[in-house]
């Protein structure tokens, strides 16, 4: 069953008019999506940040990593479609008041000509020091979870490393959940024209020594 979407106008205003998902992207209409990138500070006082990596079979940028858990509001939802996605791709039930809110950020995605993103995003942090062991990854939308050092995604995404490397789950074809190293570099990650995963890593960086005023 195809899914449906609120349009909007470039100002972010609501048009009233209703969509199908292949409308929306095929004619690149204004839509809103929900992002919410899980962070938290280890016992030993260094600050993670969780990425998913997309089913390999998914239609758009498959098997690439992307935020820790995000997707598209249906049509007439506001932030209970966010925390749905927290839901349906992790597992993990919270509230709204466990996110952090980081702005409304405007995206433009023309990097697969078949499916053009035009979105209004509505960008959170959540902390939460739960193992990855306690995350029920989505059969079919996920294929696995990594919790990267943020100083070494800021280093990767400066340029200062060409690859960074973390143990982290993978789901098997069968959905049993499975060790393994992820050796990641930055094409690995869906393209992004405003440097989406650095401006992301400095803000879980302050994020985690509490400050405040965080804007994406």
């Amino acid at each position: 069953m195809e899914e449906y979407f609120d349009v909007y106008k470039p100002t972010s205003e609501a048009s009233g008019l209703i969509k199908p998902k292949s409308e929306v992207h095929k004619n690149g209409y204004w839509h809103k999506s929900f992002h919410c990138w899980i962070i938290y500070t280890d016992s030993k006082g260094e600050d993670y940040i969780l990425l998913q990596q997309r089913d390999p079979f998914v239609k758009s940028w498959p098997g690439k990593f992307d935020t820790s858990a995000a997707g598209h509001y249906m049509a007439g939802e506001g932030i209970e479609g966010g925390l749905r996605e927290l839901k349906e791709e992790l597992g993990i039930m919270v509230t709204e008041a466990d996110l952090i809110p980081l702005g409304l950020r405007v995206c433009v995605n023309e990097f697969d000509p078949a499916s053009l993103n035009y979105e209004f995003q509505d960008v959170y942090f959540l902390v939460d020091r739960r193992s990855l062991l306690d995350y029920s990854m989505a059969l079919g939308e996920v294929a696995g979870l990594v919790a990267v050092p943020v100083q070494e995604g800021i280093a990767l995404f400066t340029d200062e490393l060409e690859k960074i490397s973390a143990p982290g789950l993978r789901l098997n074809p069968n959905g049993a959940v499975e060790p393994t190293i992820f050796d990641i570099i930055k094409t690995d990650f869906v393209p992004s024209l405003d440097n989406f995963y650095l401006k992301i890593m400095i803000l879980a960086e302050r994020a985690l020594r509490g400050e405040k005023h965080l804007y994406i």
